[in-house]
């Protein structure tokens, strides 16, 4: 709540306020679906490249503005396409927000191993230490790869359906972000101009 209550942008859910007596609840903007159940409904076909590409600049523009918040930036840990929302735009396409801040902390006050799902962790996770905003650079390239093949990059499958995907740039940028080196991988500025220009 600490941190929800502190970001404002325009893909990040908007934190409303907070009931802490009688059990804790927490009001957030409506969002009527979200990237997971997006998926789902379309297991193994294709989603328009365009809506791929619109759906992961909302999600970079977000983590950039996390990652760049100052003093102190703040890492999400949880990217998944269940904490990816999602709302119907005008154009036809979608309009994305990150949401759920369970994880989420100053780079700091990091004391969590693994935190978020595993199959979209990166491989540095298992120490505070080395948690950098780069680990959502690496959810991130795991979510491109199951935003674009509509299949679930279980960790035995990862390496099969990145190889899969046939777009060249889309497919170089992918393997830029899961590199093992954390220092390899873009930053989220550096993938907002990446994807804005493959559109």
């Amino acid at each position: 709540m600490d941190v929800a209550a502190r970001v404002s942008h325009p893909n990040l859910l908007r934190f409303l306020g907070a009931r802490l007596e009688g059990g804790m609840a927490i009001l957030t903007e409506f969002m009527p679906t979200s990237l997971r159940a997006l998926v789902n409904r379309r297991p193994r076909q294709r989603l328009p490249l365009e809506h791929v590409l619109s759906i992961a600049i909302d999600v970079t523009h977000a983590l950039n503005y996390l990652h760049n918040m100052s003093p102190d930036p703040i890492i999400h840990r949880d990217l998944s396409s269940a904490n990816v929302l999602l709302q119907p735009s005008p154009d036809g396409g979608w309009l994305a927000k990150v949401s759920d801040y369970g994880t989420t902390n100053f780079q700091s006050q990091l004391q969590t191993v693994n935190p978020g799902i595993p199959v979209y962790t990166a491989p540095e996770s298992h120490d505070p230490a080395l948690q950098t905003p780069k680990m959502d650079i690496y959810s991130f390239g795991v979510l491109l790869v199951e935003m674009y093949t509509c299949d679930f990059p279980a960790p035995e499958r990862l390496a099969e359906l990145t190889e899969s995907i046939d777009h060249p740039r889309l497919l170089n940028l992918i393997r830029q972000c899961l590199n093992v080196d954390r220092d390899r991988r873009p930053t989220a500025a550096q993938l907002v101009d990446l994807l804005h220009s493959m559109q």
